[in-house]
């Protein structure tokens, strides 16, 4: 989708941060290749708790297996409140994956910042880079 982003530090197998535009209603993070799964679609009307499993279902688009989030925990990016919480996930090769997501909604839109890298040695190599540029992202 045009709305989302992907960068990477150390290439796409070592390190990503998904980063969107500001998704309105009726918009999608990721789309699923597969024709028999549901394409998560955003509502302005979803809770935090719908925002981020709106996140963990979009991952699973994208082709992130077993998806989970928890530690659902407030955060300020840029003055503004958001929510910030962990993920686990596999490869579909099976590769343990580990990410800290977020979302912030201002004026209707959904912002959302996602971190994932393999849960050995990557995650934690590059999380605070990751951490701060979710930290200092602008609205």
């Amino acid at each position: 989708p045009k709305k989302l982003r992907m960068l990477t530090l150390d290439g796409p197998a070592l390190n990503r941060l998904y980063l969107t535009e500001g998704l309105v209603d009726g918009d999608v993070m990721a789309r699923s290749p597969r024709r028999e799964s549901r394409t998560p679609v955003y509502a302005t009307s979803m809770t935090v708790n719908e925002q981020v499993e709106f996140v963990g279902q979009s991952l699973s688009a994208l082709g992130y297996e077993r998806v989970e989030t928890s530690r659902i925990r407030p955060a300020e990016i840029a003055g503004l409140r958001a929510a910030r919480f962990d993920i686990a996930a596999s490869s579909p090769g099976g590769l343990l994956i580990s990410g800290v997501g977020q979302v912030l909604r201002r004026d209707d839109k959904l912002y959302v910042a996602v971190y994932l890298a393999p849960t050995e040695h990557y995650f934690e190599a590059s999380r605070s880079s990751a951490l701060h540029a979710m930290d200092t992202l602008a609205f």
